[in-house]
């Protein structure tokens, strides 16, 4: 993103964090759990994982890391992190 928008055109908020542990059970680990193996994130169908506030000319480099993701991508014309869209807030802004 920073390559093709430059380092100061967008702004990228990750909605998920990786807080849930994984574990391994081996035959002879520590416990009935297992031991610690790495983190994760669970996530449901249709959360978002990014929020990106960015102009429309930096739609291109968003649409080059898409492809980064195995998962299916959706835009949303939203204003940044609000539930707002984009017409609607210059609607409330005024000229």
């Amino acid at each position: 993103m920073t390559k093709f928008a430059g380092k100061y055109a967008f702004h990228l908020r990750v909605r998920v964090h990786p807080f849930h542990v994984l574990r391994i059970n081996k035959m002879l680990s520590v416990g009935a759990f297992g031991k610690p193996f790495g983190t994760c994130a669970r996530v449901s169908i249709g959360q978002d994982l990014l929020s990106v506030r960015c102009k429309d000319n930096t739609r291109e480099a968003l649409r080059r890391a898409k492809f980064k993701f195995p998962v299916w991508h959706a835009w949303k014309p939203l204003n940044g992190s609000s539930k707002m869209s984009r017409d609607c807030l210059l609607h409330f802004q005024g000229p």
